[in-house]
């Protein structure tokens, strides 16, 4: 029993230690027209009925890891011009599945600031490659993620 909550705990740990708090700044400004595309929110239905982990054994990573993950977010990313007017800051929490192909799909607001900045976080989510899938008895599996996003104007 002991082994099996130290296993939990270290799980969870790892978990949270793997999903980096990506924090992004106003330079990269865009006209706000670019921010009124709707968005397919569809659910993959491939994932009915398939098992979807929150803490796997080896943990999904974005290729190349957390570094890259960062380093695309900032060169895709761009702050929304009316977030930038309205001196609007904060973080957004997207959550997705990483399936067992390593697509990302199904990302959703866990935690809103802005319409127009959940837009901009959900679209950058929805542009990711794919990712090295999580692993659970050695198997790819489908995992939930989170990657938080932070708003900042300088």
């Amino acid at each position: 029993m002991r082994k099996l909550l130290l296993f939990a705990c270290l799980s969870v740990c790892m978990g949270i230690d793997a999903q980096s708090e990506i924090t992004f700044t106003a330079p990269a400004l865009k006209d706000s027209a670019d921010f009124d595309t709707d968005f397919d929110d569809s659910r993959d239905l491939t994932l009915e009925r398939q098992t979807v982990y929150d803490v796997v054994e080896q943990m999904p990573s974005f290729p190349g890891g957390n570094a890259e993950l960062m380093n695309f977010l900032y060169k895709n990313i761009h702050y929304p011009a009316n977030a930038v007017d309205g001196k609007i800051q904060g973080r957004v929490v997207v959550a997705f599945i990483v399936r067992a192909d390593g697509k990302v799909c199904n990302p959703y607001v866990e935690r809103s600031v802005e319409s127009s900045l959940d837009r901009e976080a959900l679209r950058i989510v929805k542009s990711m490659p794919r990712w090295t899938p999580g692993r659970q008895n050695g198997k790819a599996v489908n995992v939930r993620y989170n990657v938080p996003v932070s708003f900042r104007l300088r």
